[in-house]
């Protein structure tokens, strides 16, 4: 399933090029709890098949309802799959051990520049932070010249 805001926001966010498929497992989100045992059938097939056909090479799983399948499904396809709730709160975890520990965060001075000003300052704290921890974090593709650096004080 492509929908136009999933397109949207992977554009929006420089994964255009990164990005092997969207895949429907043709099922509502009330039907997913009705039988889980299909819907995980049908999940690993679709999950499958973006393997083969699309060269997927990480699975992200979208809103299925089905916390902690991942780990069943990245041990049968032996690729990453990420499940978005964990992802998602792992994110949490990460910025509040980036205040708890380092006194970092997220600040509200420039929170009315423009959209772009303001995307091109948070791809330069990602860079900053990547750069800190030596880390290998998969980021997007910087498509603007970032803004000069302004002496502290």
């Amino acid at each position: 399933m492509d929908t136009p805001l999933m397109r949207e926001n992977v554009i929006k966010y420089g994964f255009q090029d990164h990005l092997a498929s969207f895949r429907a497992i043709g099922m509502g989100v009330l039907d997913l709890q009705v039988d889980p045992e299909e819907t995980k059938r049908r999940i690993a097939q679709a999950a499958e098949r973006a393997i083969e056909s699309d060269g997927a090479e990480v699975i992200i799983l979208g809103c299925t309802h089905q916390f902690g399948f991942y780990r069943e499904l990245q041990a049968a396809l032996g690729i990453p799959v990420i499940d978005v709730a964990c992802a998602a709160l792992n994110y949490a975890e990460f910025l509040i051990d980036l205040r708890d520990k380092h006194g970092w965060y997220f600040n509200k001075k420039n929170e009315y520049l423009s959209t772009s000003k303001r995307r091109n300052r948070s791809l330069e704290t990602f860079r900053v932070i990547s750069n800190t921890f030596d880390a290998k974090f998969f980021a997007p593709r910087i498509t603007s010249a970032p803004e000069k650096k302004r002496p502290l004080g």
